[in-house]
């Protein structure tokens, strides 16, 4: 605080390429993270790695540096899908996967909406990067209603046209990827049995 009320420049880059608000995440003080994102610091700044503070926040595993970063409007849905697709390490390692399902176990913990993250990526049949998602607990994920990704995939299969057969696509490929086909809703309902119901319905019709 005493460097922003001496005009410090917020964006100047320490010797490894980090802004302050980088280093306030990564040391996790929140208070200095608030004070740099109220004096207007550049939260979608990049460091030499080309990842943002908040990807950098969620590869540590700090949840409430995470959750104050997207609670100022970072986002959420990209980094998670950065997440499942991104190497930590520029050269083939096994940690690379290690690193990916902490960052988004990270981001999902903030509340990042893996709703939307796991139906994009099903949508464009990346079963790999689906299941590092799923390994993070993605598809546990529920809605208000309590609608697992599962469910939300079932349901628009209703959908006319390319909508429903994108959904369709997303389906098939969340259950390759091992999307959790037990969880229930608040009523009670597994996505089977909305599938069931579903069919029900375009039988009655």
């Amino acid at each position: 605080n005493a460097l922003l009320q001496a005009k410090a420049d917020k964006e100047a880059r320490h010797k490894d390429g980090y802004t302050a608000l980088m280093l306030a995440a990564l040391a996790g003080k929140v208070d200095t993270l608030n004070a740099l994102l109220q004096a207007g610091a550049d939260k979608d700044a990049r460091d030499e790695n080309g990842r943002t503070v908040l990807m950098n926040a969620a590869y540590d595993g700090k949840v409430e540096i995470a959750k104050v970063l997207m609670q100022s409007g970072t986002g959420g849905v990209d980094e998670l899908m950065t997440a499942a697709r991104d190497n930590y390490h520029s050269e083939a390692s096994s940690n690379n996967e290690v690193m990916s399902i902490r960052a988004a176990s990270t981001l999902l913990k903030a509340g990042a909406d893996g709703v939307t993250a796991l139906l994009t990526l099903a949508r464009q049949d990346d079963t790999r990067d689906l299941k590092r998602l799923i390994k993070a607990g993605v598809d546990k994920v529920k809605d208000a209603q309590g609608r697992t990704v599962l469910m939300r995939a079932v349901e628009l299969t209703s959908a006319s046209g390319d909508n429903g057969e994108m959904a369709l696509k997303a389906l098939k490929t969340l259950l390759a990827a091992g999307a959790d086909i037990t969880l229930q809703d608040n009523e009670g309902k597994t996505a089977q049995e909305h599938a069931a119901l579903l069919a029900a319905d375009s039988g009655d019709g």
